[in-house]
């Protein structure tokens, strides 16, 4: 009994034996294929963990090795995923310099705002009240709504009122309010172009501005598509030049009660810069700049450009981008002459006004068959507008952006007009009245050099080549390492697998 005890602790101890020595082969497996990995691979470094004659060199040199290899990891993962999940675009910045004396560069057109157009003795005439014409000024103006708003309504049937007037003009709103707004002769007395011949009120808006648009914010003059002058030098001489006079102030003949806040709060101008393809709403919204009353005011231009065209041509980060003038983009923005991000987003708006309303507002292009809302209707549409989250979803997921953008950086400084200047008004127009208010305004380049900024897409050639430099850095490694390591990693596994099966039989 005893001796079969002494067997079996005999085959337990050898079993043991047995079991730690598989463990101690395998275990061994790791340290020999590191070392035949360090002596043969192209990586710098390594060979010294293993070859070198101290235990201290080789210590060292381990912990140098470990931590480049730690940081070359590290910083390719951010490269990657930079690439992956990042702009996936690098920025240039470029200074283009104007070419003198052959280059000529176009004025920017001008756009000119006057937030009180109302004209109290022309609305006399057509027989509407005060109160109709403060209830019409919020077709300008549709925030900010007066403290007896609601009472007046009800009490004086303001819309009835509205529709009746508007039969008057065969439902045409536009003319309803040239009725009972001032003209651009009323607005701009005298302009000159490019050092050139002096115009006069008539002769100005005849040649230079077209016959006014209603805005949000004021009715509008612009000299987009009529103003041709170029320059090749950068001097206030060389711009646009252009005075003014405004109207009377109305805010007392207004219904303080039921007109729009705005539209008894601002005396002065708003002039601000288009690009050909500029849309006036959001120049308005964003862009404008105010002129005060009896002053003389210089705006200094210069141009910039955002060039965005290589996100067409990336692979991972792709976005379709629309160069100006394509005409095969002009089914998104409807009523506009061109394709821009702005109009197609603000051609979503006046789609989702139309369809919840029945109506368009004014200040973008009508649309066939649909009248234009009321002034009621344009207050409500466009506070449902701006909190539409499905119609800014709509104008992010499917208005294609701008390939190239261009605008313009302005600086607006004024100084106040001298006696003997609004005297000289007064002599050129005998009908100003003595207290007039009134302004000049200078349009012109700083500088015709232009900062142009360039969006280049990363490739996957250029992600590679800069993983490839951060590996070749800090370990020296190449695509050559990279099949060494791999070869090794097959040469461990086949070693753990051969072992394995071995012991098992």
């Amino acid at each position: 009994m005893v001796k079969k005890l002494n067997i079996s602790a005999n085959n337990t101890a050898d079993t043991e034996d047995a079991t730690k020595e598989e463990e101690h082969r395998l275990l061994g497996v790791i340290p020999n294929t590191y070392k035949d990995f360090a002596k043969s691979t192209s990586a710098h470094g390594f060979h010294w963990t293993i070859e070198s004659s101290s235990f201290i060199r080789k210590l060292l040199w381990s912990l140098v090795v470990l931590v480049f290899v730690i940081t070359a990891i590290i910083t390719s993962i951010r490269i990657s995923c930079e690439f992956i999940f990042g702009s996936g675009a690098t920025t240039e910045v470029n200074i283009v310099h104007h070419r003198f004396p052959e280059e000529n560069i176009p004025l920017p057109d001008v756009i000119v705002c006057d937030p009180m157009p109302w004209d109290v003795k022309k609305a006399e005439k057509q027989n509407i009240s005060a109160d109709l014409l403060s209830y019409i000024a919020y077709f300008i103006h549709p925030t900010h709504r007066g403290m007896n708003f609601e009472t007046a309504m009800k009490e004086n049937n303001l819309e009835l009122q509205y529709q009746t007037a508007l039969k008057k003009f065969n439902q045409n709103v536009p003319d309803l309010l040239d009725s009972v707004t001032r003209t651009c002769e009323d607005t701009i007395v005298w302009c000159q172009e490019n050092g050139g011949k002096e115009l006069k009120a008539e002769d100005c808006c005849k040649n230079l501005f077209d016959k006014g648009v209603y805005q949000l914010g004021g009715k509008c003059y612009s000299t987009r598509g009529k103003l041709n002058a170029t320059t090749n030098i950068a001097a206030k001489i060389y711009g646009l030049t252009v005075a003014f006079i405004l109207n009377e102030d109305v805010s007392f003949k207004l219904n303080l009660g039921i007109a729009p806040f705005w539209s008894i709060t601002t005396r002065g101008l708003g002039v601000g810069l288009l690009t050909k393809v500029d849309n006036i709403f959001k120049v308005m919204m964003s862009k404008m700049m105010w002129v005060a009353p009896d002053t003389f005011s210089e705006i200094s231009a210069k141009k910039t450009e955002m060039d965005m065209s290589s996100v067409a041509e990336s692979y991972l980060h792709y976005k379709e981008c629309v160069n100006e003038g394509d005409e095969k983009y002009l089914h998104m923005v409807p009523g506009y002459d061109f394709y821009t991000n702005e109009n197609c987003g603000l051609s979503s708006f006046q789609g989702n006004i139309v369809k919840n309303l029945n109506c368009s507002v004014l200040y973008f292009p009508p649309v066939d068959g649909v009248p234009f809302c009321t002034p009621m209707q344009t207050m409500t549409a466009l506070k449902q507008t701006t909190e539409s989250v499905s119609a800014k979803k709509e104008f992010r997921d499917h208005c294609p952006m701008d390939c190239v953008k261009k605008s313009f950086e302005t600086k607006l400084s004024s100084s106040k007009l001298s006696d003997g200047v609004k005297k000289m008004f007064r002599m050129a127009e005998p009908n100003f009245k003595k207290d007039f208010e009134g302004g000049i305004f200078s349009v012109y380049y700083s500088d015709l050099d232009y900062v142009q900024t360039v969006q280049h897409t990363k490739t996957i050639k250029e992600t590679m080549a800069a993983i490839g430099g951060n590996l070749g850095l800090y370990i020296g490694a190449s695509f050559v390492t990279l099949l060494e390591f791999i070869i090794s990693l097959q040469h461990l596994v086949i070693s753990f697998v051969r072992d394995l099966v071995i012991n098992t039989h």
